[in-house]
């Protein structure tokens, strides 16, 4: 990390979570190992948030208490939310990482972190999100940390430290 571009203050987005603001926020989940972190930025209204997503589909004869927990039904809950904080769905810029497999039980469809990504890409694409960048799938676990007001998402691993992913600003 360089230059102190991580400002704001720190709020940590739990298991289920979607966190939105508009003011410079570090928005971070740790421990992201199957789950997804989900990051996403309107650089114009400067309203970003961040989700800590754990399953890829809500079972549909379940009330849904916590959205976040679910990739099916949260992507379009934390742009809801982002909308009604000031976001335009047109300019929000996403980001995520996670997907992890940590525990190989065989077949792909067993495993939870291939399903969580399967599950994102086809959520952004019926939701219309642009994608600047994901860092899915391997072994280990991962911090992942948007500063909204930078617009740097940044992942940190035990085997490389902390990578910026990209920045959810449009590039000049």
């Amino acid at each position: 990390m360089g230059g102190g571009t991580m400002t704001g203050t720190l709020i940590r987005v739990g298991l289920g979570e979607i966190q939105v603001h508009k003011e410079p926020t570090q928005l971070t989940c740790v421990s992201v190992g199957a789950c997804i972190a989900f990051a996403a930025l309107d650089p114009t209204s400067g309203v970003g948030a961040m989700a800590h997503f754990t399953f890829p589909r809500a079972q549909a004869q379940e009330p849904i208490e916590k959205p976040g927990h679910y990739i099916d039904v949260g992507i379009p809950a934390l742009v809801r939310a982002m909308e009604d904080a000031g976001a335009e769905r047109g300019r929000i810029l996403v980001a995520y990482a996670g997907g992890a497999i940590l525990l190989n039980f065989g077949a792909t469809e067993h495993q939870i972190g291939a399903r969580n990504v399967a599950e994102v890409e086809t959520a952004v694409a019926t939701t219309n999100l642009a994608v600047c960048a994901r860092d899915v799938g391997g072994s280990c676990g991962r911090t992942v940390t948007l500063c909204t007001g930078s617009g740097e998402v940044l992942v940190r691993t035990v085997t490389a430290g902390d990578i910026k992913l990209c920045c959810l600003r449009a590039e000049e």
